[in-house]
């Protein structure tokens, strides 16, 4: 089982041995609760320039005429078991369209959670970080605005886990309710490459801090989450190793700057955000920011944020988005590589040079006919720099455009709960 975490494993284990022995004693029928939710979707393309995709991890690509039915379905289902007044474990599995389907992929949450008090809680296994708005409820369609997470904020955070602990304390504070979240473990993070095999960002060690602030009808979080040190996999690690194999048999100093680039081992990455929402019962108004901040291009320094606004006509929600991401990040070698070599280091380099640099406006209109049903359109208009397509699979033809791209997405969502 690929990157299988041995002790979430194990919750998962004691928790199927406790819950069927709650579930044997009708005693007891109350303290367990099933509960799922899903999405049906489609989105469509104007263009043959570029590929849309839900995130890094999306292998479905959408081009002009392209009817894409995978990329916004879902369908998730929970377990709580509530072992005690302070003890509970919460199960969550999740399928949808991804780069790989296997047991550790579809596993979102698999949580001892244990509240010695009201205003303590200590959550240990596979759990979702607050590092943003969406950390808990970005798999359920239902509990956000759009048809689907803002792709220049979400995309490149292909997932949203860290198998470790969480200490979470919480308390009344001016009127209002504060939360202050800290957290430790490991993640990992897919990058589906098209054509190419399924590569990985492993992180072991990431620690992480956010403190969550509620009054009346706002809320305004700040997070930061730092890690030093973790490893490429697949074509990543693979293109490590073939640069070592050719570094003994090649007088050309840069190469070791290309394996130093292509090691994680000792690399700093930082990520802070800021988000705030206000909801009256009238208007929804959303924003977020964030940072990322590496000394290996292999994970470049972004910066991107988005604005939400919706009005509640009744059952209607129309709203705008504003969304941009913008990367500062690239490498250079100081020299060129010798001629019989240009062509692969020419495509590493490109590689590490991976930019993030696009706008878009998206209006909307959400329309919750049922108490656990929501149907969702909604038209984006993308400006795409030329260099700045990465969130994108390449051109129909295999290439990536040269000058600017603007892009129109067509997207509907059913979303329900259940």
């Amino acid at each position: 089982m690929r990157n299988a975490p041995g002790l979430t494993h194990l919750l998962l284990l004691s928790a199927s041995l406790l819950s069927a022995g709650l579930h044997a004693d009708d005693r007891w029928q109350d303290k367990l609760d099933f509960s799922g939710f899903g999405s049906a979707g489609i989105v469509s393309s104007n263009t043959d320039e570029l590929g849309w995709r839900r995130d890094l991890n999306d292998p479905s690509r959408t081009y002009k005429g392209d009817i894409n039915l995978t990329s916004l379905a879902t369908l998730g289902l929970q377990a709580n078991a509530e072992f005690s007044d302070s003890i509970e474990f919460v199960g969550q599995v999740l399928f949808f369209d991804q780069g790989q389907q296997n047991f550790d992929s579809i596993l979102k949450i698999a949580s001892l959670n244990y509240r010695p008090s009201a205003a303590w809680q200590i959550r240990l296994g596979r759990n979702a970080p607050r590092m943003y708005l969406l950390s808990d409820s970005r798999n359920i369609g239902y509990a956000f605005l759009w048809t689907m997470p803002v792709q220049e904020f979400y995309s490149p955070v292909t997932n949203n886990y860290i198998d470790g602990i969480d200490v979470n304390y919480s308390q009344a504070m001016g009127g209002g309710f504060l939360n202050t979240s800290v957290y430790y473990g490991k993640t990992v993070f897919p990058i589906h490459q098209g054509s190419y095999d399924q590569a990985e960002l492993q992180f072991d060690s990431i620690a992480g801090l956010d403190i969550e602030y509620e009054y009346d009808d706002w809320m305004l979080r700040g997070a930061y989450l730092y890690t030093e040190g973790g490893k490429g996999t697949g074509i990543l690690e693979e293109a490590r190793q073939g640069l070592e194999d050719v570094a003994d048999l090649v007088d050309w100093p840069p190469i070791y700057d290309l394996i130093d680039v292509y090691d994680l081992q000792g690399k700093r990455v930082s990520y802070a955000s800021l988000s705030f929402r206000y909801d009256d019962g009238v208007y929804n108004v959303v924003s977020e920011a964030g940072r990322f901040e590496s000394e290996s291009p292999m994970i470049p320094s972004t910066t991107n944020g988005y604005l939400s606004v919706g009005r509640h006509f009744g059952l209607f929600t129309p709203y705008v988005l504003i969304a941009k991401t913008e990367t500062s990040s690239s490498f250079e070698l100081s020299e060129a590589p010798p001629p019989f070599l240009e062509d692969q280091i020419d495509g590493l380099v490109g590689y590490l040079n991976t930019k993030l640099n696009q706008t878009s406006v998206s209006v909307g209109m959400r329309w919750d006919f049922s108490l656990s049903m929501a149907l969702k359109l909604q038209w984006d208009i993308k400006d795409v720099e030329a260099g700045g397509d990465s969130l994108w699979f390449s051109g129909k033809d295999g290439t990536r455009p040269d000058h600017d791209e603007q892009i129109n997405i067509f997207s509907a969502r059913l979303d329900f709960i259940f």
